[in-house]
């Protein structure tokens, strides 16, 4: 025991029982006790709220309050605090209650010693200590647990952002690679249409003078004019010289076209390979390039995929994480949608930052699991169909640039994630790794 003595509260209304306690407590050897009365359970409450109390000794009879509930009140006042029950009546049925309701003791007033006091003090004390150490034990294992299930949630959580971070760079070097088999051809096709558009003239000009000779060619060879007649009206001639313009013009388009999805193809894989943030990006060109390479999907469903561009300053970034968090957030929107349904990618500036809205008019989320969505592995997917990582990681790639990801959703008319990013210094220094494109 420390040499500090111990500080026990009474609260005793008879001041004769109370002297008598005190006179008791005195005559033990070796064990300093430091005692205050207080006659009133009020009283007694007012002085535990003060603290510097080790023990208290209770009276369950007193002016202000009588039995059990004398306890219980001194109790919820001071749950840490052991308490011994003294009471002139030897009541077995009160005793044994008071200590299933955690009373450390019960003792019966004139049939204890002082040293049976002492003793039963210290005892209690002791037991009181004993349960803290325990409760503090079971707390300090509980919080153990669940910082174990945390970690082992965020390991799973990282081998998966490995994985996909090596898919992920697995997709950049094959797009790259089709991106650069597709722009060899595409080349020379161009090449030749230049080519063509210009011979065509040329032979489009020369049969227009052939035709100035018609009649001539008909007093002379007339066998020979009607069946350069008959040949000129089975292709309808004049109407294939006017429609050549518009076939090179639309092919021109076309090339255009597959150029500008060459383009993309080649800014997402060195997007998907780069590490380093970047200053400067213009987020509208970024989302533009990624929402090329997922209108395919959104064409094969019948989902019409719309933009809706505001001006929005050039920002610091990730722009290989943001395209992600657009590709995943666009994947999920197409897949909600039924057939005839729409997506609309709109961005927008705000004072301190830029908002980028996906919008979609598919099945909505239900009230019930919108807290969960973005928890890693949560999925209402079928089996096979999704990790339950997409929004998770999308979460923490825009996390790290400062962001924040919101939700809003009506069942059975869709939902809107608004995704803000803070205008500057709001990038992270964290790894390349959380590069990932994952249904979710």
């Amino acid at each position: 025991m420390s040499d500090q003595p111990i500080r026990i509260l009474l609260i005793e209304d008879n001041p004769g029982d109370a002297e008598l306690l005190e006179v008791m407590l005195g005559q033990v050897a070796g064990t300093p006790f430091a005692l205050e009365c207080a006659d009133r359970l009020a009283g007694g409450i007012e002085r535990l709220a003060r603290g510097g109390i080790d023990l208290v000794m209770l009276d369950l009879t007193l002016p202000d309050s009588h039995g059990l509930d004398t306890f219980r009140k001194v109790k919820a006042r001071a749950p840490s605090i052991p308490i011994v029950v003294m009471s002139g009546i030897s009541d077995e049925t009160i005793a044994i209650k008071a200590v299933h309701e955690s009373a450390q003791d019960y003792l019966v007033k004139g049939q204890v010693t002082s040293q049976l006091l002492a003793r039963g003090l210290r005892y209690a004390l002791e037991r009181k200590q004993g349960e803290l150490a325990l409760l503090r034990a079971m707390e300090a294992e509980q919080r153990a647990r669940r910082e174990l299930e945390r970690a082992h949630e965020e390991l799973k959580r990282t081998q998966a952002q490995l994985v996909q971070s090596a898919k992920l760079a697995s997709l950049g070097q094959l797009v790259a690679g089709v991106a650069h088999e597709i722009n060899n051809p595409l080349a020379f096709v161009a090449n030749n249409i230049v080519v063509l558009e210009r011979d065509l003239a040329s032979l489009r000009d020369l049969v227009r003078l052939y035709q100035q000779t018609d009649a001539t060619l008909a007093q002379h060879q007339p066998d020979t004019a009607r069946a350069i007649h008959a040949a000129a009206e089975a292709m309808d001639l004049a109407y294939t010289l006017d429609n050549l313009d518009g076939i090179l013009d639309r092919s021109h388009d076309g090339l255009k076209r597959i150029q500008q999805i060459v383009l993309d193809l080649r800014g997402f894989s060195r997007a998907s390979l780069a590490s380093d943030a970047q200053h400067g990006v213009d987020m509208n060109d970024s989302i533009a390039s990624t929402l090329n390479i997922i209108r395919g999907v959104a064409r094969d469903r019948d989902v019409t995929l719309e933009t809706d561009f505001g001006p929005l300053p050039p920002g610091a970034c990730y722009p290989a994480r943001m395209n992600q968090v657009v590709l995943n957030l666009v994947t999920n929107a197409v897949e909600a949608c039924s057939a005839g349904g729409k997506v609309v990618v709109r961005t927008r500036s705000a004072p301190d930052g830029a908002l980028i809205d996906v919008i979609d008019n598919g099945a909505g989320i239900a009230p019930e699991i919108r807290d969960k969505i973005f928890d890693p592995f949560f999925t209402t997917k079928q089996h096979g169909e999704g990790t339950g990582l997409g929004l998770s990681i999308s979460h923490g790639i825009v996390q790290d640039h400062g962001g924040r990801i919101d939700v809003e959703s009506t069942p059975g008319q869709g939902s809107r994630f608004t995704v803000f990013l803070p205008a500057a210094g709001g990038v992270k220094g964290a790894v390349a790794d959380a590069d990932q494109t994952v249904p979710s």
